[in-house]
């Protein structure tokens, strides 16, 4: 039994190569699956936007087990490489990296290595895994404390980091988790200053193979081939996340506004801990974000290249759609958002129903 490969973002469209672009998702089952890196899931992938027939891709995770896949919309981009203006693709993913390419062929603009990492016979994982030079923007290892002393089945935790892999005798435990690095919010770039800014959260995952799966498998019911029963964190697990500047010229931080979730504040589920919405910016040097219930629901406004918080405006509901901007009839910018809340969140939320809309007054937003 095989599957996977779901698109769950919207494609990029680009006039200048006439291709479309999107991310694939990981392979399904998670667990159990033969040898092989599972060609095209996990994966960037060009399309001809007129004909449908495949230009090029780029795999991200070989035979992914963890849910690694980049569900975010990429972003195209013109910036100089190696002294030339390219056309450029980027995506921040679940791993905790960004990923930047050249959108004509699908080859990496910023150096992306090859490397040996842990092994699983259980699990046919890939000898090496493409990473990326520069920085993580998310937390990608495990910590002793982040999960309760033993696991459902009896048995302690094993402690790790990115890429470590889980097999049927014990949960394994690594960072990001499912909900970790970059998930579905769109990150937004700025060529005034050169970054991309991404929502990102940090999530822990804590897995175990189910042996033969696939012959406990019915018609009807979900299906992935993993027990995830142990990924409840422990009491005092504090959940976090960022909304970072990453430079796309060079892989690394430029800065990071940090939010926090106490465990007072927090369920046995971990709660959205970052601007999960996504990121809007503007050309007059502003970075927009809309917050959750879980972090007190506003649209904030930070300045684009220090980070700094300028201006903030509570809903009366929790944001997990984008920021939009807007030219008005009138000629002024508007930034607009919609504050819906989240129906689905473990814990008590709030439903709302309400549609936020700002004029730009030269720097900070006005009326309401």
């Amino acid at each position: 039994m095989s599957g996977g490969g779901t698109v769950w973002n919207t494609p990029s469209a680009d006039p200048t190569t006439g291709f479309i672009y999107f991310t694939t998702g990981n392979a399904d089952p998670w667990s159990g699956r033969g040898p092989g890196d599972d060609l095209f899931t996990s994966s960037f992938v060009a399309l001809n936007a007129m004909t449908g027939e495949y230009e090029w891709h780029y795999q991200v995770v070989h035979h992914d087990i963890w849910d690694y896949d980049c569900p975010s919309p990429t972003v195209l981009f013109d910036a100089p490489f190696g002294g030339r203006l390219q056309n450029a693709i980027a995506e921040a993913c679940k791993t905790g990296w960004m990923y930047v390419l050249n959108r004509r062929n699908g080859s990496p603009l910023l150096e992306i290595d090859e490397k040996p990492v842990p092994q699983s016979a259980f699990n046919n994982t890939s000898a090496t895994q493409p990473i990326p030079v520069g920085d993580a923007f998310a937390e990608q290892c495990a910590k002793s404390g982040d999960f309760p002393k033993t696991a459902p089945d009896g048995r302690r935790y094993t402690y790790a980091c990115v890429y470590a892999p889980y097999a049927d005798k014990v949960f394994t435990a690594v960072a990001p988790g499912t909900a970790g690095g970059a998930v579905q919010g769109p990150s937004s770039y700025n060529p005034t200053t050169g970054d991309l800014y991404v929502c990102s959260a940090n999530s822990r995952l804590a897995a175990k193979a189910i042996p033969n799966a696939s012959n406990s498998y019915g018609s009807g019911s979900p299906f992935i081939g993993v027990d995830l029963s142990g990924s409840a964190p422990a009491p005092r697990f504090v959940t976090t996340g960022d909304l970072v500047a990453m430079r796309a010229r060079t892989n690394t931080i430029a800065w990071k506004r940090h939010y926090a979730i106490s465990p007072t504040r927090s369920t046995k589920s971990q709660r959205s801990s970052s601007c999960t919405a996504g990121s809007t910016t503007t050309a007059g040097g502003l970075v927009f974000a809309g917050l959750p219930e879980s972090l007190a629901h506003a649209i904030v406004a930070y300045n684009a290249a220090t980070g700094h918080e300028l201006w903030r405006f509570k809903t009366d509901a929790g944001i997990e759609a984008p920021p939009s901007t807007y030219i008005g009839s009138d000629g002024r910018q508007y930034v607009a958002v919609y504050a819906g809340g989240r129906t689905r969140t473990a814990g008590p939320s709030s439903h709302g129903d309400s549609v936020y809309a700002f004029s730009l007054n030269g720097t900070i937003p006005s009326g309401g």
